[in-house]
């Protein structure tokens, strides 16, 4: 059975890109030709706005390319990557934290018990799962305090 270290996992927000817009920035684009510095007018930024109703949280392990859902082994790429599009689901770059840092008693706990770094897809799975409650939890708590 396929394990994963536990040190190694990061969880991310995942939420849908639900509108991509570009805007001038005052900073200005500078080229270089022939050793001559040229500039070609104002630099353009790429802008994301994700969907807020829509969020969900899974366990990732960090590639090259972006991060990889390890119950899915679908590839997710940041919002921040120039590629993206509308409707595409990515990761909100804002949100990325290491498994041991956001539920630290919980994977001190998993380890000794275990006695290993080391999990396997059920226990990974079990803790996305609990992830995602924790999150309804608090997000429904807030509603009805009216925060």
């Amino acid at each position: 059975m396929k394990t994963f270290d536990i040190r190694k996992i990061y969880v991310c927000q995942i939420q849908e890109v639900k509108n991509l817009f570009e805007e001038q920035t005052d900073e200005d684009e500078v080229v270089y030709l022939n050793g001559r510095r040229l500039v070609i007018g104002k630099k353009i930024r790429g802008f994301y706005e994700l969907d807020e109703n829509n969020v969900s949280y899974g366990l990732f392990v960090k590639r090259i390319t972006g991060y990889k859902h390890i119950l899915t082994g679908s590839k997710y790429r940041e919002a921040t990557n120039p590629s993206i599009s509308i409707g595409e689901h990515v990761i909100n770059p804002k949100h990325i934290e290491l498994l041991t840092k956001k539920e630290r008693a919980l994977t001190s706990h998993l380890i000794a018990n275990y006695q290993s770094y080391d999990m396997d897809l059920s226990v990974i799975k079990v803790l996305e799962e609990r992830i995602n409650d924790d999150a309804k939890y608090i997000e429904e708590n807030e509603e009805t305090l009216g925060k």
